[in-house]
C-alpha cells in the first residue's frame, strides 16, 4: 500500500556466471593432524588463463552449507592448497 510521499522503485538483479569453470579437483587428502590438502589440475584453455582472478576456497561442516571462505589463491600456477586447522580427522568437511 502506498501513501502520500511514498514511492516504489524497481530493481533488477542479474547473476553473471563465472568466466571459467572451477579447477578440476584431483585429490583431497586428510593428514593425521586433520589438515586437508586439496590438489587440482590447472585449466588449459587460453580464455581461462587470460580471465583468471583467483581460486576461492570455501568449506562447510554441512554439505548444504553455509560455506565460509577459507582462503584465496591468486597464483594460477598453484595446484594445491592445505587447509590448516580443518580438523577433518574428527569431523566431515565439505569444499
Amino acid at each position: 500500500m502506498s501513501g502520500a510521499g511514498d514511492s516504489l522503485e524497481t530493481i533488477t538483479i542479474v547473476v553473471i556466471p563465472p568466466a571459467w569453470p572451477p579447477p578440476d579437483l584431483r585429490c583431497a587428502s586428510v593428514g593425521l593432524n586433520g589438515d586437508v590438502t586439496l590438489t587440482w589440475k590447472l585449466p588449459v584453455d587460453s580464455v581461462t588463463l587470460s580471465n583468471f582472478d583467483g581460486f576461492f576456497i570455501y568449506s562447510s561442516a554441512n554439505p548444504s552449507g553455509p560455506f565460509t571462505l577459507v582462503d584465496s589463491i591468486f597464483n594460477i600456477s598453484q595446484t594445491s592448497y592445505t587447509h590448516q586447522g580443518a580438523n577433518a580427522n574428527t569431523q566431515s568437511i565439505y569444499y
